[in-house]
């Protein structure tokens, strides 16, 4: 087994690597914990997707798909499309993540995805 740990300011976290390679939480994250994580991550764009993928429960390709539209913060949901099993679903929004994603919002250029890079494979 091997083990991983991420260390970044006051915040470390440990990760096992089983023999079939799943990786596994030593723990479920503290609050305090959490919140060290998300202040420690000074890209708002990086802050804004990692707040959204831990708070909603998404998946990577869920995150690089969503689009603005998708975010419903009238009824508090991020509505997912196709996702596993090209399924479409709906997931929570919390104020923090919404607060989040409305600073990062006036700061985007594009206006269909969330999330950009230069490269966009979407």
């Amino acid at each position: 087994m091997l083990v991983f740990v991420i260390v970044r300011s006051n915040f470390s976290l440990k990760l096992h690597l089983d023999v079939n390679g799943i990786i596994k939480l030593c723990q479920g994250l503290k609050e305090e914990e959490s919140c060290l994580l998300f202040n420690a991550i000074k890209n708002l764009k990086h802050k804004d997707a990692l707040m959204t993928a831990y708070s909603a429960g998404l998946r990577v390709s869920e995150i690089a798909n969503l689009k603005i539209a998708d975010i419903d913060s009238k009824n508090m949901q991020i509505i997912v499309r196709q996702s596993k099993g090209k399924v479409d679903r709906y997931s929570i929004l919390s104020e923090a993540n919404l607060t989040i994603l409305r600073e990062y919002y006036k700061h985007k250029e594009n206006t269909t995805f969330q999330y950009i890079n230069k490269i966009n494979y979407s």
